[in-house]
């Protein structure tokens, strides 16, 4: 894992570039296992970093969240294109799309989710690719409160749930 100048784990981070992957430090670890039903998987450190941290293991999603139709149109908005298939792997990638343009989730898409849940579809292109990530209030509260420079709630939650 890299976080430039990253020295010590402390509260919870999103990895460099890799924005559907969430990381927490062991005492926020244990906290969100003891709370939520969410695997952590340890964290394999470089060079010298000595501290205890966890990936938190994010399930993805097999009902789609959004409407091809509605990503196309937004994504097509935003950037004139909707998006590419992968050369190596020929998985479809809709050009990112912030907060503010994502389109409403398909109903249903998230029945039956847990505490954390990423999305079917992939955004993004190439090493920046990402699936969009939903996490239940309580969850992102905590995340928000304990690295607030790390994690902000967007304006609007939707059925309890936020990006």
């Amino acid at each position: 894992m890299e976080k430039k100048g990253l020295t010590d784990a402390k509260g919870a981070w999103i990895p460099h570039d890799h924005d559907d992957i969430i990381c927490a430090d062991a005492p926020l670890a244990r906290e969100i296992a003891s709370t939520f039903d969410i695997e952590l998987r340890e964290i394999a450190w470089p060079r010298t970093i000595h501290t205890h941290a966890f990936q938190l293991q994010i399930p993805v999603g097999t009902t789609p969240w959004f409407d091809p139709r509605e990503l196309e149109a937004a994504t097509t908005a935003t950037h004139g294109r909707a998006g590419s298939t992968c050369e190596e792997c020929g998985t479809w990638r809709w050009l990112g799309l912030g907060f503010d343009h994502v389109p409403p989730l398909v109903g249903g898409a998230l029945d039956g989710a847990g505490a954390i849940i990423a999305s079917p579809e992939w955004f993004g292109s190439g090493r920046h690719a990402y699936r969009e990530v939903r996490l239940v209030q309580d969850l992102a509260d905590l995340l928000a409160a304990r690295s607030p420079q790390d994690f902000k709630l967007p304006r609007q939650a939707t059925a309890g749930n936020v990006n």
